[in-house]
């Protein structure tokens, strides 16, 4: 008979210990399990997304789809490494802005989208790379 794990009591055999494939497909049952686990209680997802050159409302306007109601998403990013820009979304907030420039943001179940009158403060100048992390 093996001796177990502390954590997931999976099996630890001893060189005279006889095994079944049983004993193996059971561990790798129990590992899958802590892994999908592990990553559904993950809060946060990172990602980047390369900028179009578009602004404005309706099909122009930015996406991220997450699969879940974001909280918090910033994003960094744009075309020239000296003059990036930074974005804070903080739901349910729905206007972002320096009093300047204006973003307008809608939060759904599964993300959050975002436009602008301008591809600059819209953070989708054409061909720039923005980078988020999405905080559930």
């Amino acid at each position: 008979m093996p001796n177990k794990t502390a954590n997931y009591q999976l099996n630890q055999w001893e060189p005279g210990d006889s095994f079944l494939r049983t004993d193996f497909n059971e561990d790798n049952a129990k590992i899958d399990t802590a892994i999908k686990e592990a990553a559904e209680a993950k809060n946060y997802v990172t990602g980047s997304y390369v900028g179009t050159g578009k602004s404005g409302q309706g099909e122009n306007a930015n996406v991220l789809n997450l699969g879940f109601r974001p909280s918090l998403v910033l994003i960094l990013g744009g075309i020239y490494p000296s003059n990036r820009s930074l974005a804070v979304f903080i739901s349910p907030s729905t206007i972002a802005g320096d009093g300047a420039s204006f973003v307008t943001a809608t939060w759904t179940d599964t993300g959050l989208s975002w436009y602008s009158n301008s591809p600059n403060v819209q953070l989708n100048l054409d061909g720039g790379t923005y980078y988020y992390i999405a905080f559930r």
